[in-house]
């Protein structure tokens, strides 16, 4: 594993680094080896996740999911977990989304991902949903 940049507030786990392995929604474990697309000041959110000290084993293994989905549930910053994991797999199939992120499955995520890209072709095309305040 590469190095890591500080440690979070009170002492807390290290932080990543830019480059660095991919780590669980809110930076616990190891989940797979890359570049980071938002590395620093984009990741802040990852201080205030429920999931912070979590081991990563309870985001990727079935045994874990109701226990993942449920600190999801309760999480302050599952806005901003939701939107760096969609940007992070942009373009990624349901297969190669895995483990539990802002209380979604990967093909909770994908699915996900295919109905805002409909939704934002049919705006484009002019056809976009109804507007309620005419």
């Amino acid at each position: 594993m590469r190095a890591v940049q500080g440690r979070a507030a009170g002492g807390g786990q290290a932080l990543p680094a830019a480059r660095d392995v991919r780590r669980c929604p809110g930076g616990g474990g190891v989940t797979a080896v890359g570049p980071r697309r938002d590395a620093g000041a984009a990741r802040d959110w990852q201080l205030y996740a429920a999931c912070r000290a979590e081991d990563t084993e309870v985001f990727f293994r079935e045994a874990g999911r109701a226990k993942a989905r449920k600190l999801c549930g309760g999480c302050a910053v599952w806005a901003s977990c939701l939107n760096s994991v969609m940007a992070s797999e942009d373009g990624l199939s349901a297969g190669y989304r895995h483990g539990i992120f802002a209380g979604m499955t990967g093909p909770e995520r994908a699915a996900l991902a295919r109905s805002r890209a409909a939704r934002a072709r049919e705006e484009a095309a002019g056809s976009g949903p109804a507007r309620s305040d005419r």
